[in-house]
């Protein structure tokens, strides 16, 4: 922001680390109902992952952009129009997992508060790992998958959820295959969908986890730490420590490092071990429908048979002669599909509402 000494604006994007909050401000500015000045940048904060922009555009609108990995970008709007002339206004801004606020306050006698609900934005923000902000897309400008990589070193990956939703278009598309080879096609077509799904919940569980250390949520890691790590590896080769120590020369947190080496969030135990004692993210507890949690490590168990028996696999359970057989057709394609994105969605969901004890 203008004019705020640097120890002020470093505690002010300290405090705005948090998945919930309010900021209120007065700012002066002579041309701000300047049409021959195309854009005003009010204000820009970037803390851990998340972004907070407000602007006065060329088209003479207040834009409050608000993003985070967890809820993309979403902005709220008000226009200048009938809005009398001032240099002097108040502006107030809310935000949370359900919905962001832009609140606007002319300085001038009579005149009340403004206020405008934000929506999905058609360009978003992301911060990059250098902490700069990266515009994608924008007005009609798709973009998928996007990814930075400088000097070999990758800087901006998607986010978990837009990872997610990826592996979802990626099924879709290839779903809408033709082959004249008959049933052994859709054998093959349900194999990759499973195996996809699979590695797309791992990635959602990783990225998500590491995350949510970046949008404010303070990480448990010495229960994490004495969870997942073996007695010989915290007593006698002092693993946690290393990683730590490799964390700083990497520049990233000890947490990230911890779900980069040592957790493996294709295992469903690993991943809702690390959630439980690292963020107190109870799967047994947000998962309403808990069959599917046991649907979920069954399909788990058909991936490894798939990827490590063969693809073309026909019955899925064929190593349980006992069970009725499952066979890997269209139906249960699109079971699992069903199943994944249920349980994703239950996580991604309650990961929103996570909150610090300072900041609840």
């Amino acid at each position: 922001m203008h004019n705020i000494p640097d120890n002020i604006m470093k505690q002010i994007t300290k405090a705005m680390k948090r998945p919930e909050g309010t900021l209120e401000f007065k700012f002066t500015c002579e041309e701000l109902f300047n049409p021959n000045v195309s854009k005003i940048k009010i204000f820009e904060v970037v803390t851990g992952a998340q972004i907070f922009i407000l602007e006065r555009d060329k088209n003479m609108t207040i834009n409050f952009y608000h993003s985070s990995p967890g809820t993309s970008t979403r902005v709220a709007t008000i226009n200048l129009e009938n809005i009398p002339e001032t240099n002097k206004m108040s502006y107030a801004i809310t935000w949370n997992e359900r919905k962001i606020n832009l609140y606007v306050h002319p300085l001038v006698e009579g005149y009340e508060l403004i206020k405008s609900e934000g929506n999905v934005a058609n360009k978003s923000f992301q911060v990059d790992r250098n902490g700069n902000i990266i515009q994608l897309g924008d007005e009609g400008v798709e973009i998928m998958q996007p990814q930075i990589i400088v000097g070999g070193e990758k800087i901006l990956d998607p986010t978990a959820i837009n990872s997610w939703q990826d592996t979802l278009r990626a099924i879709d598309i290839l779903k809408t295959g033709k082959s004249d080879e008959g049933y052994i096609y859709e054998v093959v077509v349900c194999n990759f969908i499973i195996s996809s799904l699979v590695t797309g919940f791992e990635t959602y569980s990783k990225k998500r986890f590491i995350e949510l250390e970046k949008e404010g949520i303070n990480p448990n890691i010495d229960e994490l730490i004495d969870r997942i790590f073996s007695s010989y590896e915290k007593n006698e080769i002092d693993l946690p420590n290393k990683l730590k120590e490799k964390a700083e020369e990497k520049g990233v947190s000890h947490l990230e490092m911890i779900a980069q080496e040592k957790i493996n969030f294709q295992n469903f135990d690993e991943c809702k071990r690390a959630f439980n004692k690292a963020y107190n993210l109870i799967f047994g507890d947000i998962i309403e429908d808990t069959n599917k949690i046991n649907e979920l490590r069954q399909f788990i168990k058909y991936r490894h048979r798939i990827v490590h028996v063969s693809p073309l696999e026909t019955i899925l359970n064929n190593n349980n002669p006992s069970e009725d057989p499952i066979f890997s057709n269209e139906d249960l394609a699109s079971e699992a599909i069903n199943v994944f994105s249920y349980m994703i969605n239950q996580i991604h969901n309650a990961s929103l509402k996570l909150r610090n004890e300072d900041n609840s």
